[in-house]
């Protein structure tokens, strides 16, 4: 066997060549409504370059594809655009995805809530409104006032039906 040489290769030794840059992470704020259909984001990033044997803060504004679906925390890696070594080799950059807090919805993972007050008198005569989705559509829920069967509890239950446009959709 070569040596010692040989030993460290096998053991998993000091690595050889130029070593890759530390990630940069960087936050990408989406809406809700942003993170339903998927979105291209335009955000600010201050990376470090190598110049003349030194590193350096350049500041730059990339696009980053937010894909339909992601959930907050999530990490979108762009390779190659992170901070550089001093011997020039390109880390990557981490978008990690931050949801901004929807003034009705709440995510609960795939799941969105909406909770709406009403009175008891308006839950008993069927009260009903109209709600718009995340993707548009408008829905109207109608109250069911309902008795939980373990406790002296009422629920208010909605069930939602889709408002159909009055004007038919063609095809052009």
């Amino acid at each position: 066997m070569g040596g010692l040489g040989g030993m460290m290769g096998m053991m998993g030794g000091f690595p050889q060549g130029p070593m890759k840059a530390r990630p940069l992470i960087a936050p990408v704020e989406c809406t809700l409504e942003e993170l339903y259909t998927g979105v291209k984001k335009t955000i600010e990033i201050e990376r470090l370059v190598s110049r003349r044997g030194r590193l350096e803060k350049l500041k730059e504004t990339i696009d980053i594809e937010v894909p339909i679906g992601a959930q907050p925390r999530e990490k979108l890696i762009q390779p190659g655009i992170g901070n550089e070594s001093l011997q020039g080799e390109q880390g990557d950059l981490i978008a990690i995805v931050e949801m901004v807090e929807h003034p009705h919805f709440k995510r609960n993972g795939q799941h969105l809530h909406y909770e709406k007050r009403i009175l008891l008198s308006e839950s008993l005569t069927g009260y009903s409104f109209v709600l718009k989705s995340i993707s548009g559509e408008k829905y109207r829920p109608k109250a069911v006032l309902e008795r939980s069967k373990e406790a002296d509890v009422f629920a208010c239950l909605f069930t939602c039906h889709k408002i159909k446009s009055p004007i038919p959709k063609t095809h052009i």
